[in-house]
């Protein structure tokens, strides 16, 4: 998973999500912002564009929680961004 992403629409790493999308199936990807706060959480390939209720988020630090399956395979992975 990449530790870090910049949504600033210049088409360079504007939204997060794992380099390896061909042979995982999303269970749940949840971003939760340093208060605890969900400010994105989904259970289909649709990556986060850094956006919260249509608003940037902002520069801060986030954690994601993901649960994947690979090769079948389910896998848990958490980290900061």
């Amino acid at each position: 998973m990449p530790c870090a992403f910049s949504p600033n629409n210049d088409r360079q790493n504007d939204r997060y999500w794992s380099p390896d999308i061909d042979r995982v199936q999303l269970v749940q990807l949840m971003i939760v912002n340093r208060r605890g706060q969900v400010v994105y959480k989904t259970t289909s390939p649709v990556p986060w564009d850094g956006s919260v209720n249509g608003n940037p988020a902002g520069q801060d630090t986030y954690n994601y929680f993901i649960r994947y399956i690979c090769d079948d395979e389910e896998m848990e992975k958490k980290g900061t961004l």
